[in-house]
Formats: structure tokens, sequence, C-alpha cells
């Protein structure tokens, strides 16, 4: 009797860790697209510089972009989100001189982990299967 958890233990929790991907990444799609029609609807006076238009880049298009791919391409799009959000980090970092602070952009971005683990998780469960 062995104590590793089963192919089909190891099949469920991936489908769990997807399906807690897909919905919070549905919410946090959604949210966005609130916020983006806010600001479409009352627009600021003032235009974004270029290092904001940088920073819009990676959050949110860069974040949702991913988000949207992970739902058929896990891996490629959990690196996009994940990527866009360091990068968002970065740049406001170099233009303010100072990370974010609070949870914000992790908690639109945590979807991309949790794909990016489904992702890991199914390459690993096929690997075992084939051996």
């Amino acid at each position: 009797m062995s104590n590793q958890p089963s192919s089909k233990n190891k099949k469920h929790l991936v489908n769990i860790i997807r399906r807690i991907a897909r919905v919070w990444s549905l919410l946090s799609i959604v949210f966005v697209l609130v916020i983006v029609i806010g600001h479409i609807l009352n627009p600021e006076d003032v235009l974004p510089t270029i290092g904001e238009w940088i920073g819009i880049l990676f959050f949110p298009f860069g974040v949702v972009l991913g988000l949207i791919l992970s739902w058929k391409w896990e891996g490629l799009g959990a690196m996009i989100t994940i990527g866009s959000l360091i990068g968002i980090y970065i740049t406001i970092l170099i233009i303010r001189g100072y990370l974010p602070r609070g949870p914000f952009f992790v908690l639109f971005a945590a979807p991309g982990f949790f794909f990016l683990l489904s992702w890991l998780l199914s390459r690993i469960n096929g690997k075992t299967q084939k051996e």
C-alpha cells in the first residue's frame, strides 16, 4: 500500500484548482472592465504620461489578456498574467519611486498563479502516468 495520492485524486485536485482560477479570473475580468468603462464614461482632463501608458499596458491589458488566454493555454496565459503583474510593479517603482501598497494588483492577477499551478500539476500528472 502506498501513501502516494492516486492519479484520480491528483486529477481532481487539478480540476478544483482550475475551477478556482476560472471563476476568480471571470470576477477579475468583469471588475476590471467595470473600472475601464467607468474611466471611458468619465474621462479625466489630464491624459496619462508615457510611463502611465506603459503601466496601463501591463495592467489592465496584460493581466486581462493573460487571464483570457489561460482558459485555453494555462501555462502561456499564466506567464503573461504574472509577467504583467511584475511589469506593473516595476513600472510604478520606476515612475513613483516606491511600490504600490495594498493587495489590489495581486488580487486581480491571483488567478494567474492558480492557472500556473494547475498547468504545472497537470504536466507532472501526465509525466507520472506515462512512466
